[in-house]
């Protein structure tokens, strides 16, 4: 990590104790513990770099510490609000507390390495307007939360990320003449967006992006009371081994149950209607039987 020391100053303890109304850049502050005595107000802190500083409990109003570098820093119940965290990067940085408290800060292009801010604590500060930068940081801080093993925030950060990250695929074809889309994407770029929306949303609307089961055994469910329907209120789509073709509601059911699991079952489809259905509940049970197999993998992988 030595290149986030190079060409910048140390600054002296004293100075950085408590900071108000003092505008510093390319500077070093490391090995502190500020803690509840250390207030930072009103200051311009650019492009620094913070190394093993305590914030337990610190008080930072109303500051810019953008494009700067925190590392192995510790914000337990820190109270943070209106600061520009543009560009920074958190390295191994410890966001705990139930007081903990970030408001009204820019995150915008903050990149977190080995550590994360809770959901609930960083919902109010991802980029409000911008889709592309809150689906990037969202994405980002969901990475993080997984690989230290917080699933709930992971889950959190993954359907913002999604949500935004649709938002923004639609406007490159949908937008107003002269906005930032406009100027940014032509149409193809549109029409790729248009797909890449249409693809998130049917991810979405299958198997909750592949985090939620529950999603996968309702469209299973659905799926197979559709075709039961269709088998019993359709007549002539089977025979039966007894050489009927008439089937009651339960038969339906037990056919659009084997037919979605690819059992085979005790009658033949005949004619176009019954044929058709069977290869279509077929397909159906495949792919969805083949998400519900992932979904559980992974569920069952993060355990």
């Amino acid at each position: 990590m030595h290149q986030y020391f190079q060409n910048r100053k140390f600054e002296i303890t004293s100075i950085f104790n408590n900071l108000s109304h003092v505008n510093l850049k390319d500077c070093i502050f490391a090995n502190e513990k500020l803690d509840e005595n250390g207030n930072i107000y009103d200051s311009t802190i650019k492009n620094c770099t913070f190394s093993e500083i305590g914030f337990k409990e610190s008080k930072i109003i109303q500051c810019d510490f953008s494009f700067s570098v925190f590392i192995d820093c510790y914000f337990k119940n820190s109270d943070i609000k209106r600061i520009n965290f543009t560009g920074c990067k958190f390295i191994n940085c410890v966001f705990s507390g139930s007081k903990l408290v970030f408001d009204n800060c820019d995150f915008k292009y903050a990149v977190f390495e080995n550590c994360y801010i809770p959901y609930d604590k960083m919902k109010a500060n991802l980029p409000p307007e911008e889709e592309n930068l809150r689906s990037a940081l969202c994405r980002n801080l969901s990475i993080q939360c997984s690989l230290q093993g917080d699933y709930d925030n992971y889950k959190l950060y993954l359907f913002e990320d999604r949500k935004a990250g649709e938002v923004h695929e639609i406007r490159k074809l949908f937008h107003k003449s002269g906005s930032y889309y406009d100027k940014k994407f032509n149409f193809f770029e549109g029409i790729s967006g248009l797909f890449n929306f249409l693809r998130s949303k049917a991810s979405k609307f299958l198997w909750g992006y592949g985090e939620r089961i529950s999603v996968l055994v309702r469209n299973m469910i659905i799926i197979i009371a559709l075709f039961s329907i269709l088998y019993f209120a359709i007549p002539n789509c089977f025979q039966m081994n007894t050489g009927t073709s008439s089937i009651s509601l339960i038969d339906a059911i037990f056919l659009s149950v084997t037919a979605f699991f690819n059992i085979s079952p005790n009658v033949n489809p005949i004619g176009p209607w019954g044929r058709t259905l069977w290869v279509l509940e077929n397909v159906s049970g495949i792919i969805l039987v083949g998400f519900f197999i992932t979904a559980l993998f992974k569920r069952i992988n993060r355990k």
